[in-house]
């Protein structure tokens, strides 16, 4: 059984990941409808214009978090397993916050697109904004870490893409209006604290 999970370890980890999200979503899905939800909605949200075709930006973040996580399965050191627990980390965060504090957001319509309106306007969507956040705020600072404590660089050409297309992320995710400046800025904050709290826990250095 040790040889077994010394063996597919990176894999094993990646499907308690999958796990705890699928926690997550019984999670926000459990939560009643006549629930009175809160709003993070803020002024500068609301003065906001609304262009409907950056919604095919906001699920870049599928394809990001796919590529940071494909990044890290393949480099050597701690990177990964780090990153696997500061995920989990942070998607636990998430769901003590969307238990305690519920929050549904006022989805645009988006014309005919079956697709959008389906995913985007899903009943469960209370507190979906800052999920997709943290999980690539921390998909980005660990990549800066693990190049730093590998390489010894402060910066490299795969951070400066993430980065550039996280950032066009983020535009698209408030023009959009399928994030809140607010939902935005508490994943960057969970993603910063679980980033921060794994980088002092002592990983024992393996492939």
């Amino acid at each position: 059984m040790k040889a077994f999970f010394v063996k597919y370890r990176r894999l094993l980890l990646l499907i308690v990941l999958f796990f705890i999200y699928i926690l997550y979503s019984t999670a926000v899905n459990s939560i009643p409808a006549d629930t009175s939800f809160f709003s993070t909605k803020t002024l500068l949200d609301s003065n906001m214009p609304f262009l409907d075709f950056t919604v095919y930006g906001y699920i870049l973040w599928i394809i990001l978090f796919a590529l940071s996580l494909l990044y890290l399965f393949s480099s050597l050191g701690d990177g990964y397993y780090r990153l696997i627990t500061s995920l989990s980390l942070s998607v636990i965060i998430c769901i003590i916050i969307y238990i305690n504090f519920p929050v549904k957001m006022d989805i645009p319509d988006f014309g005919n697109s079956v697709l959008f309106n389906r995913i985007l306007c899903n009943a469960g969507i209370a507190s979906f904004p800052n999920l997709p956040a943290c999980i690539l705020f921390n998909s980005f600072f660990f990549i800066l870490f693990n190049k730093k404590k590998h390489d010894h660089s402060k910066i490299t050409t795969i951070a400066v893409i993430l980065g550039s297309i996280l950032l066009l992320w983020v535009a698209c995710a408030m023009f959009s209006k399928t994030a809140y400046i607010l939902d935005l800025s508490s994943g960057l904050l969970i993603g910063i604290i679980s980033s921060v709290l794994i980088s002092f826990i002592p990983f024992k250095h393996t492939h």
